[in-house]
């Protein structure tokens, strides 16, 4: 498992830019991309519980299956182990997302429908839906990446993820804008206070 350390931050895309660019911080734009975003939890939600997460990510040209595990937080930067494996991809990374997430005896999937059929077939559900346009820079002198997002009926974050990221949002004065939560936690909410205000 790789060390996924990151800092996400509500902030809009040409403030952030224009930040950075003020700064001399120099970006080199590697891709932009729309991604749907599906997270699975068993009926009792213990991936949940123990702070974790499991994640189908859905992009044009690939399909993704993420394990995250616990994070920890300190002061903003958020740092949790991360296990990817893409769709025909090495088996090894597939066998270790299902150990984290408790489930064995199980073959990698050839498509995205064998994917969800065989994540149901295990016992997790769906829980909820993230969908996001995302632009991915690198920050060549300092060894991070950028990523800027629109998301779905949230708007607009951008996520710093390497080691220097604290240092940069610090650099930057960026610390009020500093948010914790995941996406899927965000998405969550903000469905549940629709849905609280839709009963009064």
């Amino acid at each position: 498992m790789k060390l996924e350390v990151e800092v996400k931050l509500k902030i809009s895309r040409s403030h952030i830019l224009a930040l950075m660019k003020r700064r001399g911080i120099r970006l080199k734009k590697v891709r932009e991309v729309s991604q749907r975003d599906i997270f699975f939890d068993f009926s009792d939600l213990r991936l949940f519980k123990r702070g974790c997460g499991l994640r189908v990510r859905i992009e044009p040209s690939r399909v993704v299956l993420c394990y995250k595990g616990p994070k920890t937080s300190i002061m903003g930067e958020k740092a949790r182990a991360e296990v990817e494996w893409e769709l025909g991809g090495r088996e090894e990374a597939f066998l270790e997302i299902l150990e984290g997430v408790g489930v064995q005896n199980v073959s990698p999937p050839a498509s995205l429908r064998d994917l969800l059929e065989m994540l149901k077939d295990a016992g997790l559900k769906e829980t909820v839906r993230v969908e996001k346009l995302r632009e991915e820079f690198l920050l060549p002198e300092l060894g991070c990446k950028l990523c800027i997002d629109r998301v779905k009926g949230l708007g607009e974050f951008a996520e710093l993820e390497g080691p220097a990221c604290m240092r940069i949002v610090r650099d930057l004065g960026l610390e009020r804008y500093i948010v914790r939560e995941t996406y899927a936690e965000m998405v969550a909410s903000s469905f549940l206070k629709s849905f609280r205000k839709s009963l009064h």
